[in-house]
């Protein structure tokens, strides 16, 4: 048998290939086996534990049972203490699934960016490593040792995409382009994905492929959260483009980068979206039948990804690689944009009104002065979403308002919502003959 004392013997179709494998057991080598039958009678010894608990001779014994429910049976000796194995299949396809990222094992989706992602193979026998690399192939994390032990890890969050875990057996080079070769082969690991630092949603064993590598990949989704930007407010201005009555074109024709764009209305509601027009890397939407209103064109770099509430979710930009792009809109128009724009973030917005020539964007429709309390009640319409600020002067300073000095001296109220609303006259203009009251867009 191999051992010098056999205490305890146990009998059960452990692999569930039909036929009986053996487990037996010695205090006195303080060793339990597992013999996988070959054949009527022959077996093949597949592992032997480490060192039981208790003094040599003391008595040991073996069983198996299903003992947490996973529909697996686990191994459980017992003698001068108990020890519970909850035994994990290896896998090997046999089929080259996981030899290579096109090839690679699907975890599915886990989770969007704001969830907490770590990947172990601490419940691993061999010495192993472990990378990340982006959907383009760029090496973005890897670890050989963790915790103190030979086992590797890391956590972290992670833009929408797909991504790819390699786990190789020490020593493994890892480098960009996926590149993951030259560690050793046939070693059995067993990968551990947890979200969230609780939620344990896979606990895998496998085999490093002959490849040199086993891969996996995984989806990260978009967050369908709205954007905590709002509306957007350091977007390019790009005025008046007509009334609705003709459609709308805006495009990245003439870019040099591959490109992305969105259109939305002042709800935040995606109208429209691109990515490849015309057979090239650019990008193109329309607004057809546009209502009076504001709207908002946001131009980003593939991958980037649309949703309603203004959500763009860029994939992560280095700011000191600014990618230049063009966008052409109206009658023969167009304008530079940089990405990274100026907040750091990987796409850039600009905006638009669509309303009748010669209309204002703000309509006062009703306007009163209560002498007693020297007090404005101001009611407007208005084809934008504001906020909006109410101002006040004489008739000398509407005399002297330009394009360039365009505004009336007293705010009397800013960052308004909603019409209507009461604001009381300044002491200093009180006696005045002729007061002026305004209503404009509050741009702070």
């Amino acid at each position: 048998t191999g051992l010098t004392e056999i205490d305890g013997f146990h009998v059960v179709d452990f692999d569930k290939d039909g036929d009986l494998d053996l487990f037996d057991s010695s205090s006195t080598d303080r060793i339990f086996r597992y013999l996988e039958t070959q054949g009527e009678f022959a077996t093949e010894q597949v592992f032997s534990s480490a060192e039981l608990d208790g003094p040599a001779g003391s008595g040991s014994g073996v069983f198996t049972a299903d003992i947490n429910g996973d529909d697996r049976l686990d191994i459980v000796t017992f003698g001068d203490g108990i020890t519970w194995y909850d035994v994990a299949f290896v896998s090997d396809p046999g089929d080259g699934t996981g030899s290579s990222p096109a090839n690679a094992i699907s975890l599915g989706v886990l989770g969007d960016q704001q969830t907490i992602h770590q990947f172990d193979t601490l419940d691993s026998s061999i010495d192993t490593q472990l990378a990340l690399f982006s959907p383009e192939g760029s090496l973005l994390e890897e670890n050989d040792d963790v915790a103190g032990t030979l086992q590797s890890g890391f956590a972290l969050s992670l833009a929408y995409g797909t991504y790819y875990i390699a786990v190789g057996q020490f020593p493994t080079p890892f480098a960009d382009g996926f590149s993951a070769t030259g560690g050793p082969v046939g070693g059995d690991f067993v990968l551990t994905v947890t979200l969230n630092e609780s939620d344990v949603v896979e606990n895998r064993s496998l085999t490093i492929q002959d490849t040199g590598a086993t891969w996996f990949s995984f989806e990260i989704r978009a967050n369908e959260a709205p954007s905590p930007l709002g509306p957007p407010v350091n977007s390019v201005a790009l005025g008046v483009l007509g009334d609705g009555s003709s459609p709308l074109q805006f495009n990245t024709l003439g870019s040099t980068i591959d490109t992305e764009i969105a259109l939305y209305n002042s709800d935040g509601d995606l109208l429209a979206e691109n990515d490849d027009f015309m057979e090239t890397s650019q990008s193109e939407v329309s607004g057809v039948d546009l209502e009076e209103g504001r709207y908002y064109v946001v131009v980003g770099e593939f991958d980037t990804t649309f949703a309603d509430g203004f959500y763009v979710d860029a994939l992560p930009s280095d700011p000191s690689l600014a990618a230049n792009f063009i966008l052409n809109y109206g009658t023969n128009q167009s304008i530079p944009g940089v990405l990274p724009a100026e907040d750091g973030r990987g796409r850039q917005w600009f905006s638009f009104e669509v309303r009748e020539e010669g209309r204002s964007a703000i309509q006062i429709t009703s306007i009163s002065y209560n002498k007693e309390r020297n007090e404005f009640t101001v009611a407007w319409d208005a084809t934008i979403p504001g906020p909006f600020l109410i101002e006040l002067g004489t008739a000398a300073d509407l005399a002297v308002i330009t394009s360039q000095v365009n505004f009336l001296p007293e705010v009397l109220a800013a960052g308004i919502a909603e019409s209507p609303i009461t604001v009381r006259v300044p002491a200093a203009l009180v006696n005045e003959p002729q007061l002026f009251l305004r209503v404009y867009e509050d741009s702070q």
